[in-house]
């Protein structure tokens, strides 16, 4: 999403609207970054040119991540906006996992799944700690179906998150992700 051109509940609706007349699978959402550098120069340079009232906004969302990130308000707002649209017109929030459970080996399955329910949770205005987890895992050298009772012992994965990759490893399936990808 463009900030202040084409993250308007208006444009995301009719955007989804027409994802979900043509018969998309998924969608993938996202806010535009703006990284140091040519990426950056050339778009200001742009904005400049065409938008020029919308320089000190930009300004202010992307006013200086090293990754160029906005800020986590305008994040956490243009996912409110796009969290409510999607579930609206009843679109998957991401790659379904019926396209990809076959595919994948265990670990990489819940690294997917947790990387999923992390950007759920965001996108309802939320922190998880299901990311970490993800990045602690993918990171692993063996089997997590092997490790079922040292689980607890890899950072990032307390009770609950426990609970769900035992869930995925035993059905390739989590209730949890389930309920939230609805």
């Amino acid at each position: 999403m463009i900030p202040f051109l084409t993250d308007t509940a208006e444009v995301i609706s009719e955007t989804l609207k027409k994802a979900h007349e043509v018969g998309v699978d998924f969608v993938i959402f996202g806010g535009m970054t703006l990284k140091q550098g040519l990426q950056k120069n050339y778009f200001m340079s742009l904005l400049k040119e065409k938008y020029p009232k919308l320089v000190d906004e930009y300004a202010q969302i992307y006013g200086g991540n090293p990754w160029g990130n906005a800020t986590k308000e305008y994040y956490d707002q243009i996912n409110l906006v796009f969290n409510q649209a999607v579930k609206e017109y009843r679109l998957p929030k991401r790659v379904p996992p019926s396209l990809f459970t076959d595919v994948l080996c265990e670990n990489d399955l819940v690294v997917v799944m947790l990387e999923h329910l992390d950007y759920f949770l965001r996108l309802e205005g939320k922190r998880s700690s299901f990311g970490y987890a993800a990045y602690e895992i993918s990171k692993l050298k063996k089997p997590l179906s092997t490790m079922k009772n040292e689980l607890k012992q890899i950072k990032g994965i307390g009770e609950k998150t426990e609970e769900i990759i035992l869930e995925i490893l035993e059905t390739k399936n989590s209730s949890y992700y389930n309920s939230l990808s609805a």
